[in-house]
């Protein structure tokens, strides 16, 4: 589901909501903590989140016939997710905010800064079983941390 509206002049907000039930209806795994074959009914299904949703808010305003204001706001939400069939291992849910704001010049400049990861939210980006991968332990990625950048563009 999704929505779009310009609250105000110069003010667009847009937002989005995604819902998944993903369960084993039925299924069955060797499980190699337990050692025993395990039954996946009713368990969740691994990699993916119960919810996506975003928000997202943009701003422009002329300041003058050639140069405008912008600033842009987004916020992401995902859901509670497992890595692993048996649901031993979660993700849990997390939150990622990023910041723009920029100047246009006419049609051919514009400077722009942006901030991702505004409030540096740490989540897992994969899972590895060491059973899996040969290793004696678990190892799992992490997301980018807080990224800020400075941009000029000029269009001809």
């Amino acid at each position: 589901m999704e929505a779009a509206a310009k609250v105000l002049p110069g003010l667009t907000l847009s937002t989005n909501l995604g819902y998944t039930r993903a369960l084993w209806s039925s299924g069955a795994i060797f499980d190699p903590v337990t050692g025993a074959v395990m039954q996946l009914n009713g368990r969740h299904a691994p990699n993916v989140p119960a919810y996506q949703a975003s928000v997202t808010g943009v701003w422009r305003k002329a300041l003058t016939e050639s140069l405008i204001l912008g600033a842009r706001i987004d916020a992401s939400f995902v859901g509670k997710s497992y890595w692993d069939p048996q649901n031993y291992v979660q993700q849990r849910a997390y939150q990622v905010t990023n910041l723009g704001l920029r100047l246009e010049s006419g049609k051919h400049l514009e400077f722009g800064f942006n901030l991702l990861n505004a409030f540096d939210r740490r989540f897992n980006t994969n899972y590895g079983f060491g059973d899996e991968i040969g290793l004696p332990y678990n190892i799992g990625g992490i997301n980018r941390p807080r990224q800020w950048f400075i941009n000029v563009a000029a269009r001809y």
